[in-house]
């Protein structure tokens, strides 16, 4: 007897397989849904800071307007 119940949990199986393997590759997905979105991409653009090559984020310039009032 077959059980749809298989189905079901094959596909979470998958998304978790798929995204703990991306995750080993240093790749972050927020979830399911949003896996599926890349299928679609035709795209893909990169920023040149090093915060997508290096992972490491800094501050390059901070403006203050205003006055702090205490």
């Amino acid at each position: 007897i077959a059980c749809p119940c298989v189905l079901t949990i094959s596909t979470a199986v998958t998304f978790a397989t798929v995204l703990d393997a991306m995750a080993k590759k240093r790749i972050i997905v927020k979830g399911g849904p949003q896996l599926e979105a890349l299928g679609s991409v035709k795209t893909i653009v990169l920023d040149k800071t090093g915060t997508l090559t290096q992972g490491e984020f800094q501050l390059d310039h901070l403006v203050v307007m205003g006055e702090r009032k205490m």
